[in-house]
């Protein structure tokens, strides 16, 4: 019995004895946070050692905490904020993505990975650094609005439109589009796409971006607890053949005409064939890894409702390293030129206090 008990605990005790975190008198324990598998979070700009610990959320200090526990916003940061745009005691309020981005999220529902800034990058590497002048996007479940908000960063005279059936996730997409200044040329509007688009959506865009529910609702797999997680994680009302016919029926008759798709690379199959159910036509397709020797954990995939028979191949791209170098917080040169290319947040708080304008490097310059 010593043996055993021995055999099945030692495996459990090293990963938690990396992380020590000095907890007051009186605090209730830590626990730690699950991941969504396969992809790794969006990282901020410190190093991520271990599993990702949070405090227990109390009213009094719950406000000050971000993703990283022991990095806080100081109370007169805070107040500067519009009190709207100032973190619930259920949120955290994060800087990430080499400063370049306010996001608030939901400290145990849906919090962002790196699925949205490669689906951002795609689409602005497929149509051009700065080319979206004028185009008009529609980003199908757009969560809590990262990748709408590296959109408009990134091409700074396009117009965003952006549809989320859960209504927290819709107010805080909200809330982020304010946060980082582009409220002026974005709408978000909260609907169920098993339903058809509004006619304002209808036939109108140029670009639509869609990072689905990955899982359909047998997938098998164990569900969150948190349903803004279920929800963003499994098919509901609208299965992923609803996601494609939608985002071709949001496409104008005219003009650019692309669709582009983030998925599982094991389960790319299933949207090969939704895209196929939709008249869809893949012109581009690339597998994303996360380290060097990872096997491919997601693929993009870009398509247009072109005819098959103009016979169309579609390119195959090189694969996407998030990180080559092996390194959690660095990525790939053209990974970091991309978020060099995007402004810095106008909210000069935490991280940014001291940054005096015309510091911020933009790199590329996006028009």
């Amino acid at each position: 019995m010593v043996s055993q008990f021995v055999m099945t605990t030692i495996p459990f005790a090293f990963p938690f004895a990396r992380v020590i975190i000095p907890i007051a008198k009186g605090t209730p324990r830590p626990r730690v946070k699950s991941t969504r598998p396969a992809m790794c979070h969006v990282q901020d700009d410190g190093p991520s050692v271990g599993p990702v610990v949070e405090p227990e959320p109390e009213p009094s200090t719950a406000v000050t905490y971000t993703r990283i526990p022991h990095y806080a916003w100081r109370p007169d940061d805070l107040a500067r904020l519009p009190e709207e745009l100032r973190p619930l005691p259920a949120e955290t309020l994060d800087l990430i993505l080499r400063k370049r981005v306010f996001l608030l999220q939901a400290r145990r529902g849906y919090r962002a990975n790196t699925d949205s800034q490669v689906l951002a990058y795609a689409a602005t590497r497929s149509i051009g650094w700065g080319q979206g002048r004028n185009l008009h996007l529609l980003d199908l479940g757009c969560g809590n609005g990262l990748v709408s908000i590296l959109m408009g960063q990134a091409h700074r005279d396009m117009f965003l439109h952006m549809v989320e059936l859960q209504s927290s996730l819709c107010n805080r997409a909200r809330r982020n589009i304010k946060l980082n200044g582009l409220a002026d040329r974005a709408s978000i509007l909260e609907c169920d796409i098993a339903r058809p688009l509004p006619a304002a959506l209808s036939s109108t865009m140029d670009v639509v971006l869609c990072n689905p529910p990955f899982y359909p609702p047998d997938a098998g797999r164990s569900r969150p607890r948190a349903r803004e997680k279920q929800l963003a994680w499994f098919e509901s009302s609208a299965s992923l053949l609803r996601f494609c016919c939608t985002a071709r029926d949001a496409l104008s008759t005219h003009g650019l005409r692309r669709i582009f798709f983030i998925f599982p690379y094991d389960d790319c199959a299933r949207l090969h064939e939704a895209l196929d159910g939709a008249g869809l036509h893949l012109v581009a397709i690339q597998e994303v890894n996360h380290k060097p020797h990872d096997p491919p954990a997601r693929v993009v995939l870009e398509a247009a409702p072109i005819p098959s028979q103009h016979g169309l191949v579609p390119i195959t791209l090189p694969p996407l390293c998030l990180h080559p170098h092996g390194i959690e917080n660095t990525y790939g040169h053209d990974m970091e030129d991309f978020l060099a290319s995007l402004p810095i947040p106008t909210w000069r708080i935490g991280n940014l206090r001291d940054l005096q304008h015309g510091e911020e490097r933009h790199g590329v310059d996006v028009g």
